[in-house]
C-alpha cells in the first residue's frame, strides 16, 4: 500500500471547496451539469443483480466524471491534497486491517459495566429528584391521556392501573430529563438544542418568541412549563455547563450520576455490545472494522462511520479505559496514542 501513488479526487474537491456552506464534493454533484444524473438507474446495492451491461456503462461514466473532477482541481490546493494523500493511505490500513479486540476483556468489561450500571440506576431510581419527576411524567400523560377521550374522565388512581402508567424513570429519553432537570431540579436554561438554535434564530434571537407557539390556550399550565424546555439540552453539554455553576453539592452530585447512568448505556449498546457481537476472527485475532474519514467535517478533523463511530467513544468518562482496554495490539506491534 506504501508503494501505491494514490490520487483522490474528493480530496481535490474538498481541499477547494469546503467551507462554512458546505458545498458537497461528491461525483455525481460535481459532475452533474457534464454528465447529468447518471447513477438514476442504479442501486449501488443491488448492483449483485442488475444487468452487467448497465453497471459497465455506469462504471465507465464514472471513470470520465473522475477524470474531469481531476482536471479541474488537479493545479490547485496541492499542499492540502498531498497531506491527505499520505494521511489516506494510514486510515485505507485502520479500515483493512481492522482493530484488534480482545474478546475475553470484552466480556469481562461487559460484566464490570452492567454491575456499575446497576448500582448507578438503583442510585437514580430511589433519589427524591427522580421520584418527583416520574410523578409528573404520569400527571401528563393522564392529562393526554384525558384529553383524546370524549366523555369519561379516568381518575389519577384509575390511570395508576392502566397500561400507561409508568413506574420507572428513563435515563435515555430526552422527555423524561427535560422534565428531571427543568420542571423538577430548576435547573438553568443555558444549553439550546440544535433545535432550539433554529427556533432562536427564526425568531430573531428571541427564545421567548421562540417557544411562544407552543403554548396554546388550551393547555394546562404544566404542558405550557414543559413547553419552554424542549428547546434546552439534557445532554452532556448542559451537564458540564451546570457542574462549574455555583449549585449545590446534592445537585451537582445527582447531575453527574444520571449523566453515569447514560454514558454506560451507551458504552455497552455502542461499543461493548459491538465489540463482542460484530467482530470477526481474520488473521489468528478477532477484528472490529470502522471507517475514518478525512473529508467528513469541515474543520479537517477525522469523523468516523460505519458500524461504530469511534470519533464518539466516551474517552473523558470513567468508562474510557474500559473500552480502550479491550483494544490491543497485535503479535508483534504496540499500540500508541497521538493527538494533533
Amino acid at each position: 500500500l506504501n508503494q501505491l501513488n494514490l490520487y483522490d479526487t474528493l480530496f481535490s474537491a474538498y481541499a477547494n471547496l469546503n467551507s462554512t456552506s458546505r458545498d458537497e464534493a461528491g461525483l455525481k454533484s460535481l459532475t452533474y451539469q457534464q454528465l447529468g444524473e447518471y447513477d438514476k438507474e442504479i442501486d449501488q446495492s443491488e448492483l449483485i443483480n442488475t444487468d452487467y451491461r448497465n453497471v459497465m456503462r455506469y462504471n465507465n461514466i464514472d471513470c470520465v466524471a473522475t477524470e474531469l473532477v481531476y482536471n479541474k482541481y488537479k493545479n490547485t490546493e496541492q499542499d492540502v491534497v498531498n497531506m491527505m494523500n499520505i494521511q489516506a493511505k494510514m486510515l485505507l490500513k485502520v479500515k483493512m486491517e481492522g482493530l484488534v479486540v480482545d474478546k475475553v476483556g470484552v466480556k469481562h468489561a461487559i460484566d464490570v459495566v452492567n454491575i456499575q450500571l446497576q448500582y448507578d440506576k438503583e442510585l437514580v431510581d430511589g433519589h427524591k429528584y427522580t421520584k418527583k419527576a416520574v410523578e409528573v411524567i404520569n400527571e401528563l400523560g393522564l392529562i393526554k391521556y384525558n384529553r383524546t377521550l370524549k366523555t369519561k374522565q379516568v381518575s389519577k388512581d384509575e390511570y395508576k392501573k392502566s397500561k400507561k402508567y409508568i413506574t420507572e424513570f428513563n435515563s435515555g429519553s430526552s422527555s423524561h430529563k427535560s422534565i428531571l432537570y427543568y420542571e423538577v431540579m430548576r435547573m438553568p436554561r443555558q444549553v439550546l438544542t440544535k433545535a432550539g438554535i433554529k427556533a432562536v434564530e427564526k425568531a430573531k434571537n428571541t427564545i421567548k418568541e421562540a417557544i411562544k407557539e407552543d403554548i396554546k390556550d388550551n393547555k394546562t399550565e404544566l404542558e405550557k412549563r414543559l413547553a419552554r424546555y424542549k428547546n434546552f439540552s439534557t445532554g452532556k453539554e448542559a451537564i458540564e455547563e451546570w457542574l462549574i455553576f455555583d449549585i449545590p453539592e446534592i445537585k451537582k452530585e445527582f447531575l453527574q450520576l444520571v449523566q453515569d447512568v447514560v454514558t454506560a448505556d451507551t458504552v455497552i449498546s455502542n461499543f461493548l455490545g459491538k465489540f463482542k457481537d460484530d467482530s470477526v476472527l481474520n488473521k489468528d485475532h478477532w477484528r472490529i472494522f470502522t471507517n475514518f474519514n478525512s473529508t467528513g467535517t469541515i474543520s479537517g478533523r477525522l469523523s468516523s462511520s460505519g458500524g461504530i463511530n469511534f470519533q464518539n467513544l466516551p474517552s473523558g468518562s470513567k468508562y474510557g479505559k474500559t473500552i480502550k482496554n479491550v483494544l490491543v495490539a497485535p503479535i508483534g506491534f504496540v499500540v500508541g496514542a497521538i493527538d494533533y
